[in-house]
């Protein structure tokens, strides 16, 4: 019990100096942020969020070689962390050591997904994806993906990527994306990917969420959906799931639910109930789930 405790105040020590770290990032302090990711590292000599703002810190004062060294140690602690392997390409083409830039850039793009795997890092309370059609004649449909979500890792973690996809070309910006923490506020967005019907980004919060907090994040969106249906991938454990539809008053709709199987591509229809609900000037149906295998995609015709 004692080892568990002592764990927390390494967590809680650790999470107050890193805390301290943004606010000398924000003000440009570097020289000073060096010595407190010291700190760290005398707690945790394996710290990726301290040697990763060491290198930063490094990198901005133009030290390149311990920049690289310690990116370089950041890339031992999470071989697989995007932006890592992108900082040490940089850097190495700057030394004009490009054989050994390009390397990296390939094993960089290899990686898919980015910085955090929602399986290693979250787990969802409650998932609830939420599509409203808002005109019939076009198929534009409000989307919500409303996840509340615990940080079940020892990290501090102080992002989200999102993968999202639609049947019509869009521009990025025409998606009207919106990010919402019910703790933190509106998050920032930041692009990834931008292709005409598939695009990533990450949802940045404006604080570093500690281990074990809860939050819940909503992220929404506008997308048409003409082939009238919409598969979810539920990325992570979750306990509790539903899948919300809302139509406007003289819709006709004929709702079906199945399920993909992500390993053999396999699409099942199921017969799987649903409840009903007429609110003012429109329907809800929803489905509701416990403890969903995340081995299926979840896809609903209309």
């Amino acid at each position: 019990m004692s080892s568990v405790k002592n764990q927390m105040q390494e967590h809680m020590r650790i999470f107050k100096l890193l805390k301290q770290i943004d606010v000398l990032m924000d003000n440009e302090k570097y020289r000073d942020i060096i010595p407190i990711c010291d700190k760290i590292l005398k707690i945790d000599e394996k710290n990726f969020d301290a040697v990763t703002y060491k290198a930063i810190a490094f990198l901005s004062l133009n030290d390149f070689k311990k920049a690289l060294a310690h990116f370089r140690k950041a890339n031992r602690i999470e071989p697989n962390h995007y932006e890592i392997l992108q900082a040490i390409a940089c850097i190495l083409f700057s030394f004009h050591q490009f054989d050994e830039a390009r390397e990296v850039l390939r094993k960089a793009a290899q990686i898919e997904g980015g910085e955090y795997s929602s399986f290693q890092y979250f787990k969802f309370r409650n998932c609830n994806i939420v599509l409203e059609i808002v005109d019939p004649s076009t198929m534009l449909a409000h989307h919500a993906w409303i996840w509340d979500l615990v940080n079940i890792s020892p990290k501090l973690l102080d992002s989200m990527l999102y993968s999202i996809s639609g049947d019509v070309p869009r521009d990025l910006i025409d998606l009207k994306i919106q990010s919402v923490s019910n703790s933190y506020g509106e998050l920032s967005i930041v692009p990834k990917l931008d292709l005409p019907d598939h695009k990533e980004f990450y949802a940045v919060l404006p604080v570093i969420i500690p281990p074990y907090e809860n939050n819940t994040i909503t992220l929404r969106f506008e997308w048409e959906e003409p082939y009238r249906y919409y598969i979810y991938f539920i990325p992570t454990i979750c306990d509790n799931f539903q899948y919300t539809l809302y139509f406007p008053d003289g819709f006709d709709f004929n709702v079906k639910f199945s399920l993909i199987d992500t390993e053999t591509g396999e699409t099942k229809l199921q017969n799987q109930p649903y409840k009903i609900e007429k609110l003012d000037n429109k329907t809800k149906v929803f489905w509701e789930f416990k403890n969903p295998d995340p081995k299926f995609n979840f896809r609903v015709d209309w």
